[in-house]
């Protein structure tokens, strides 16, 4: 697993083309980007936005999102946080 500065956290960031999801530091992510945040209970769905804007540094990355259902919010990524990079399919 590659290294990461101290306090960056990863993500798992997919596309339709790959057969291997790859994980890199959500610092990454950029305007346009897809956020896919899993539920947290079963039968809970998942939530969509896309990057507005990408906040923060390495040690504290976070970013204003559109989510799917139209509101706006600052979004501070966890272990249960997607990123699907821009130009990679799969808007819903």
């Amino acid at each position: 697993m590659p290294a990461t500065p101290a306090g960056a956290s990863l993500t798992t960031v997919t596309s339709e083309e790959d057969e291997m999801p790859t994980t890199k530091s959500v610092t990454t992510a950029a305007p346009g980007d897809l956020v896919i945040v899993s539920g947290h209970r079963v039968g809970e769905s998942e939530q969509i936005g896309e990057v507005i804007e990408v906040l923060g540094g390495v040690e504290r990355p976070h970013f204003r999102v559109r989510w799917d259902d139209g509101r706006e919010s600052l979004f501070f990524p966890g272990s249960d946080t997607t990123i699907r990079a821009k130009g990679r399919g799969a808007h819903r």
